[in-house]
């Protein structure tokens, strides 16, 4: 297996806390410290790819997207969980004398089972195209009754858009 340098060596604690905050950020740490993460490797593109264990065993990769840190993960989240951070700080911990990652092959699993996910996150897509305006809010207003999560993420998106006096 090929070794490659981690572009991931300027990466800081302060860049992870800015992009994930709050109980999410809070249960990466914990996983990280708990040596959840494993097999840590770099795609071709440059890319973080790992396994995390957290309730769950889930493929998790880390990358940069026009400069901003990024993620996708098998769980249900799929984007900034817990697992993306515990992933990022494990990179903190390897490159602190230029040591390269191990490269991930083409075919490894990880790599097949986040593909899946687009796919099926496209159909997702094609399915939430095809609503009204009126049915789009339907569902998410559903979701929210069913998905404390979700209410949980309107509310904070919510509180973001608008200050307090305009709620």
């Amino acid at each position: 297996m090929s070794r490659q340098p981690n572009p991931f060596s300027n990466l800081a604690p302060d860049d992870i806390d800015a992009w994930v905050e709050g109980s999410t950020a809070d249960a990466g740490r914990i996983i990280h410290e708990k040596g959840g993460v494993s097999d840590l490797s770099l795609t071709e593109d440059g890319d973080l790819l790992a396994w995390v264990e957290g309730s769950a065993r889930h493929a998790v990769m880390v990358f940069f997207e026009d400069q901003i840190l990024t993620s996708v993960c098998t769980c249900a989240k799929a984007t900034a969980c817990e697992h993306a951070v515990a992933v990022a700080y494990e990179s903190l911990l390897l490159d602190p004398d230029g040591i390269a990652l191990p490269a991930a092959s083409e075919d490894d699993e990880r790599l097949t089972l986040l593909s899946d996910l687009n796919d099926e996150a496209s159909q997702v897509d094609l399915y939430l195209s095809s609503l009204s305006r009126d049915e789009l809010i339907e569902l998410i207003l559903d979701l929210t009754d069913d998905i404390p999560e979700v209410d949980e993420e309107l509310t904070c998106r919510m509180e973001e858009a608008f200050s307090e006096d305009e709620i």
